[in-house]
């Protein structure tokens, strides 16, 4: 008998986050933390916003939060760019960006504000299903 697994909490990935990023942490630490900080702040905003389409669906919870707090959908792009710097630049363009400790910084505060700001909203999940989240595009 296959037992039934609980739904993944998102807050997991805050905890991940933040144990290699608390001890003597080296820059790939520090990038994969905030690369883990992000996703959780992401998927719980993802959650209270009722996105479920998976085009565009960082560009589609921004959208969504920011009809309600257009400042919470700009620290969630804040804190997206980051992860994108993480992931993606060896060598971040941007000179404050390569201050890995300060990211780390930067980037936990973000988040801290960012869920707070969350649990102030209502929730913004459609009622009603829209033709996206049933598979039609």
């Amino acid at each position: 008998m296959v037992m039934e697994q609980p739904e993944f909490d998102p807050v997991e990935f805050i905890r991940l986050a933040e144990t290699p990023a608390t001890h003597d942490a080296n820059e790939a630490a520090l990038r994969t933390a905030v690369g883990r900080l992000y996703y959780a702040v992401f998927l719980l905003a993802r959650e209270k916003t009722g996105v479920t389409d998976q085009r565009q669906v960082h560009e589609r919870v921004r959208t969504a939060l920011s009809s309600q707090n257009r400042s919470l959908a700009s620290q969630l792009g804040t804190l997206g760019h980051l992860r994108n710097v993480a992931d993606y630049e060896m060598q971040p363009h941007i000179v404050q960006d390569r201050d890995w400790p300060n990211n780390w910084v930067n980037a936990r505060r973000n988040a801290s504000r960012i869920l707070e700001s969350l649990e102030s909203l209502p929730d913004l999940s459609p009622s009603e299903p829209d033709d996206q989240s049933q598979g039609r595009r």
